[in-house]
């Protein structure tokens, strides 16, 4: 089932429709199969190859070149941890076993129940709060193994 984008919830086929005939249109329509579905199936994508008359592997590697698209499904909360030179410094190390301990999962992986995905990432911007992470585009900064496992109990709970 499609997520909603602009108003009623569109297939596939509707999201490759509104832009026939545009060149450049693959980042456009893989940020709006991203909201819709959620990620960019291998079903997806060889479909959306074909509209465009390019090949899969093509539109597999736009898909997985951008961090900010899925080609796998992911949690309901998306945990961002920076790996940047200012949270190594500050040992981001440690914030990463304690996520994955609390969670039970390791970086690239979803919870069972499909709360919480762990990615890291290369900055989110925010050097001067390090270490940092990104829970669903919201920043966490000066994280200590404390304040992050706070965090992460609130987002179980729902108090989000």
């Amino acid at each position: 089932m499609a997520r909603q984008v602009d108003g009623p919830t569109l297939t596939l086929a509707e999201i490759i429709s509104r832009y026939q005939g545009q060149k450049g249109a693959l980042i456009p329509i893989l940020l709006d199969v991203e909201e819709a579905y959620g990620y960019i199936s291998a079903d997806m994508a060889e479909q959306i190859a074909w509209t465009m008359r390019t090949s899969p592997a093509h539109v597999y590697a736009v898909a997985s070149f951008y961090t900010r698209l899925r080609t796998q499904p992911r949690g309901t909360n998306l945990i961002r941890l920076c790996s940047g030179i200012a949270c190594e410094v500050e040992d981001v190390t440690q914030i990463q076993r304690v996520i994955e301990e609390e969670l039970g999962i390791s970086v690239g992986e979803t919870t069972p129940d499909d709360l919480f995905t762990l990615e890291m990432v290369p900055c989110i911007g925010v050097c001067g709060q390090s270490p940092a992470m990104e829970i669903n585009d919201v920043p966490y900064g000066n994280l200590t193994p404390d304040k992050v496992r706070q965090i992460l109990a609130r987002y179980r709970q729902g108090e989000t």
